[in-house]
């Protein structure tokens, strides 16, 4: 499809720019591992040289092979449909996927590959020449030290910023160019990766230091060759050299997947044209189709972005909205256009209301003992009943004296009835311990959080909608866009009633930072669209088709007397 096709040659678009940035870890390798301060100009040339050397390139093959396998498997997390987990113990399940295997997987092998790939080109190998025999190889210790190390940053990594971390692709507030983007950010990675790097360090150094001999022995198995013992000791494995080679490719490893992820950020967030109206013999995605698109809700966000900057240009760009087709001189784009927005907008809504609806109590059932035995009632009364009532005058006096109280009803229950009422005893008594609630019982403010922090798209929307309507006024000559005033105005209210509810109840839960900013950005967002259609229409809001409610609203807008 065509979607795949752009989503692909964005892939392919972040990892040339993550092949060609691969330059910039390899120097700050070769310049801090070959410090030598008598030839500070070879010193100084070297990293350039290496960098820019054929051979260099046909080593770092590899990589990038293992960059390419990551960030496939990236560019999926994005593409697919997000889920979202109630309990923390689904939560717990989730973490345990293919997907998340395969990328631990990809994770240790490029923490392998990377300083393998590094020592390789600094002319530092892992096999060695032994000293007690000479016609044999054996394993240097110091390279194990540091391939070992590479493994744990690789893993380190998934653990720390991927495995627990929510996938969302962050579209940039200001359009720059691309080459802009990553300049800045790019260097803001650089230094943020020289300090996080110190953290994997020492932890690596404390498990070394206590269980190095288990991981020599499994390169010993693996490569089925013998470590020169002569080289083994603590003390050179704690030298300046030593911790400048851990620190520097534990920075690079880390830099590398830094890098990788930043561009595939830049590029799947980049502003892609769709066309409005669908031409002839020309492979070509319609604005309408993209905004209907479910299944990919990145192609959904890119077809929202699309719209917000569009409503934003000049009038030539957008001039194709205001248009009839023809023949028949009917507004076909105006009208895919809005429904997709107004069903993205009640879509929201119906989802707001399904979680903040007012729940009546269930009245129980009138209980109805069940069958009484006769055999179960007492004797005693049984012959009260069944005996004649002698005529005395002290029966006259009967209601005076309380009567006897019910006689005692014996229901008989069945075995497995028994059962599940001690199953049920069980539960209540498992849903008391505050272990088992933590874990299986939903937290209250999940579904919210989860709307909330999705609610990207609906931002654009709405302000897609309230400046197409603004600059309908002048740019619209047929008049299509103003007969569905009434409706954009009551679905953006309405819209605009949901969120305040949400601000009225949210203060129960506990929130998040993200989910607080998109909510006030989703706030600030309608209240600036009623702003901007209740100032263009001002002196024609009486004229226009809406309820009380809704027209004293838009008053109140125009004046600037929201509350």
């Amino acid at each position: 499809m065509e979607y795949n096709k752009i989503l692909f040659s964005r892939l392919i678009s972040s990892f040339l720019w993550t092949v060609v940035l691969q330059a910039f870890p390899l120097s700050f390798y070769i310049l801090l591992t070959n410090f030598n301060i008598k030839h500070p100009v070879e010193w100084l040339l070297k990293p350039v040289s290496v960098a820019f050397s054929f051979s260099t390139w046909l080593s770092l093959i590899p990589i990038h092979a293992l960059v390419f396998a990551i960030g496939y498997i990236l560019a999926q997390d994005h593409q697919k449909l997000p889920c979202i987990c109630k309990t923390r113990f689904q939560f717990f399940c989730n973490l345990f996927t293919k997907i998340n295997f395969l990328k631990l997987f990809f994770y240790f092998l490029i923490g392998l590959i990377v300083p393998w790939s590094y020592l390789n080109i600094n002319k530092l190998t892992l096999f060695v020449n032994c000293q007690q025999f000479p016609d044999k190889f054996c394993l240097s210790d110091g390279k194990i030290y540091l391939i070992s190390c590479g493994c744990w940053t690789g893993v380190y990594y998934f653990l720390r910023y991927d495995l627990l971390i929510e996938k969302r692709l962050e579209y940039p507030i200001i359009r720059q160019i691309k080459f802009l983007q990553i300049r800045y950010k790019f260097l803001s990675i650089f230094f943020s990766s020289l300090t996080s790097s110190l953290v994997p360090i020492f932890y690596y150094l404390a498990f070394y230091l206590c269980y190095g001999k288990h991981i020599i022995w499994l390169f010993e198995v693996f490569f089925s060759a013998q470590v020169d013992s002569s080289t083994v000791t603590n003390t050179s494995l704690l030298s300046v050299s030593q911790l400048v080679h851990l620190w520097t490719i534990t920075t690079c490893v880390i830099l590398i997947l830094r890098v990788l992820n930043l561009m595939i950020q830049i590029h799947y967030t980049e502003h892609y044209s769709f066309t409005l109206i669908k031409q002839p013999n020309v492979d070509s995605i319609i604005l309408s189709a993209a905004l209907s698109e479910r299944n990919m809700p990145i192609i959904q966000h890119l077809a929202c972005y699309d719209l917000y900057i569009m409503s934003m240009s000049p009038r030539s760009n957008r001039w194709q909205i205001f248009t009839l087709s023809q023949p028949g001189g009917h507004p076909h784009t105006w009208n895919a256009i809005l429904n997709e927005c107004i069903k993205l907008i009640e879509e929201f809504i119906l989802k707001i209301e399904d979680i903040y609806k007012v729940k009546t109590p269930v009245k129980p059932p009138p209980i109805v003992p069940k069958h009484i035995h006769p055999r179960s009632m007492n004797v005693r009364y049984e012959e009260i009943l069944t005996s004649p009532v002698p005529l005395s005058p002290i029966n006259k006096l009967r209601n005076l004296v309380e009567e006897p109280g019910m006689p005692f009803i014996h229901e008989e229950r069945s075995i497995l009835d028994d059962f599940w009422i001690k199953i049920g005893h069980v539960n209540e008594m498992i849903k008391k311990n505050s272990i088992i609630n933590y874990i299986f019982n939903s937290k209250p403010d999940v579904e919210i959080r989860f709307i909330l922090s999705n609610s990207q798209p609906l931002i654009w929307v709405v302000q897609s909608l309230s400046e197409l309507s603004a600059n309908a006024l002048y740019e619209d000559q047929f008049g299509i866009v103003l007969k569905d005033l009434p409706l954009i105005i009551s679905t953006l209210l309405r819209l605009k009633f949901s969120v305040d509810k949400i601000g009225n109840l949210q203060n129960k839960f506990q929130r998040r930072d993200t989910d607080l900013c998109m909510k006030s950005s989703l706030k600030s967002a309608i209240r600036r669209s009623l702003y901007r259609i209740a100032v263009a229409y001002s002196d024609y809001l009486p004229d226009l088709p809406l309820s009380v409610e809704n027209l004293n609203c838009m008053k109140n807008f125009g004046n600037f007397k929201e509350n």
